[in-house]
């Protein structure tokens, strides 16, 4: 479906409930127009404490969210694209200041001393020039909280950082909670509701799924009424750099020097996307290692020459003091090891890159790469870029089919309240919201995008028994890899309109057998029909390519 056909429906819908006097409905259907021109509406959720304003940093390149021990966030921080940075703060009361853009970190990051002058802020809004916000409206959220009866009774539990700091910093961010003037469930309602505004999700886990998580996933994320599903939201166990150097009692007592803590997230990651709970809510589980992206991409020429210097160090004797972070980083003399860095510039990377990232630059930079190369090998072994890349991918590639989506989500809630309102006021409900009911249906009829979505859900949630080589059909085919036709056929973008023709052909008789097939269970029957209805689409549109073509225009094909 075209934009404008969209933008036509949807304006139907906002017409006829202006008519009806249903503001709700009105506004709902306003909404929904005015998303399909703005950027996806990303956002970064999870319980506190999960390294959440360290992603998004990273994924931005730049520290501009506050993190820290003592710094944290308890409101909404919303990150979008603009010429120059800009930063706006909402207030309890509904209004709205404006502010000078270095006042973010005052406005955002919490101590005991000023929370009870910033208590009103309720959401923080940062304008920069960043080419990520192009794509995605990236929103850093507070944190959930824990759904325990038992663990209402306890803020720390309620917050999940009830053993999993320690409690000093409990203490110290319980301090900034009640000097905001805020409860622990006040800082998970405003994440639950940015949670339900999002197009797309990235969920933080730190080190392992602890029972709070999977408890807050099953609450705010497994309940949301299928509004969040794998084609929406990702997995990301956070802060993987913790897992080095190897512990002690590690079979085969593995070298530090060698020892990839990646590989052990990468592990783990696969081992939460086996259980079913897991894959019926995630697309996948990235492991990330936050503070090494965002300290790549930050550092500067006197901290390389900081890692230059530590770099002469014989590397056993290094990654022997790095292996005990408080040592390296306080210990006034390290000369017996070769280290002569002063103790504060030592501290200085460990808060900039962590024991890891030290370790990986200083290996680089002894092999001879060049600053701007160990930038790009330490974002790439955060696991950072490959985040990036992949919500790009996944989520960017259908930024308006998600969009619309949302928006008709919203429509569909709208018209449910109208209509539990009419009943609790025992009459009956207006008749243009039968009228706007009937226009949604029939925008997500006529969509086909949502029916591919939909084969990609029944596969997420265990319901479709596809091949491998289906299963990449399928993504590449609905769009994962990118939405242009060529891509979608499995073709380069210099293919001819003949060769899509021939291509889209081909999948067409192929699906057309495999849908046929008297052994196919009736689910799969009717997931391989909706494909073969997807490659004759695709057919259609490389059809026209050629026949324009041959009449002397130049079409776009991408």
């Amino acid at each position: 479906m075209e934009r404008s056909q969209r933008v036509r429906l949807l304006g139907e819908c906002e017409r006829i409930a202006a008519a009806g006097g249903l503001s709700r409905l009105k506004a709902a259907a306003a909404g929904a127009i005015t998303r399909l021109d703005q950027p996806m509406r990303l956002a970064v959720v999870g319980q506190i404490k999960r390294g959440k304003s360290t992603l998004v940093n990273a994924l931005l390149g730049t520290e501009v969210a506050a993190t820290g021990q003592l710094e944290l966030t308890f409101t909404v921080n919303e990150f979008h694209h603009a010429p120059t940075e800009t930063l706006r703060i909402q207030l309890d009361d509904g209004t709205v200041q404006e502010l000078p853009p270095g006042e973010l970190r005052e406005v955002s990051a919490r101590d005991a001393e000023d929370g009870a002058r910033l208590r009103r802020i309720r959401k923080v809004e940062f304008g920069l020039p960043n080419e990520l916000l192009r794509t995605f409206r990236l929103v850093d959220t507070p944190g959930l909280g824990s759904v325990h009866g038992k663990d209402s009774e306890n803020t720390a539990d309620y917050l999940g950082i009830s053993g999993f700091v320690s409690a000093a910093e409990q203490a110290g961010l319980l301090d900034v909670l009640k000097g905001m003037g805020r409860t622990a469930a006040d800082v998970a309602a405003d994440s639950a509701a940015e949670l339900d505004r999002a197009d797309a999700i990235l969920y933080l886990f730190s080190r392992a799924m602890h029972e709070r998580d999977h408890t807050a996933i099953e609450q705010f994320v497994g309940s949301a009424g299928g509004a969040v599903t794998p084609l929406k939201a990702f997995g990301v166990l956070s802060r993987c750099d913790q897992y080095w150097p190897p512990a002690e009692d590690l079979p085969g007592a593995p070298d530090p020097v060698t020892y990839d803590p990646m590989e052990v997230g990468r592990r783990l990651a696969d081992e939460y996307l086996e259980r079913p709970e897991t894959r019926r809510l995630f697309f996948t589980v990235v492991p990330v290692a936050g503070l090494v992206g965002v300290g790549a991409q930050a550092l500067g020429e006197e901290e390389f020459e900081w890692l230059a210097d530590l770099a002469k160090a014989p590397p056993g004797r290094l990654v022997s003091r790095l292996s005990d972070a408080g040592l390296f980083a306080n210990r006034d003399d390290l000369t017996a090891a070769g280290i002569t860095l002063p103790k504060e510039r030592r501290r200085a990377l460990v808060g900039r890159i962590g024991v890891w990232g030290i370790h990986l630059a200083t290996g680089y930079l002894r092999d001879g790469l060049a600053p701007g190369q160990v930038r790009e090998r330490l974002l790439e072994d955060s696991g950072v870029a490959r985040l990036r890349s992949l919500a790009v991918g996944h989520f960017g590639n259908r930024a308006s089919l998600i969009k619309l989506g949302s928006g008709l989500d919203r429509l569909t809630a709208a018209i449910t309240a109208e209509r539990l309102a009419a009943r609790r006021a025992e009459g009956r409900p207006a008749p243009a919201v039968a009228e706007v009911a009937a226009l949604v249906e029939r925008i997500r009829t006529a969509e086909p995008g949502f029916a591919e979505l939909g084969i990609l859900a029944e596969y997420y949630n265990g319901e479709l028994t596809f091949t491998a080589d289906e299963v990449e059909e399928l993504l590449r085919v609905t769009g994962e890899h990118g939405v242009g036709l060529a891509t979608r056929l499995g073709l380069s973008g210099t293919a001819s309109p003949a060769d899509l023709v021939a291509a889209a052909d081909a999948r067409i008789k192929a699906w057309a057998v495999r849908s046929q097939d008297p052994l196919l269970e009736r689910r799969m029957a009717d997931a391989a029909r909706r494909i073969l209805r997807t490659y004759d689409r695709l057919a259609h549109r490389a059809e026209q390519a050629r026949v324009l073509l041959e009449t002397d225009h130049d079409p776009e094909f991408e």
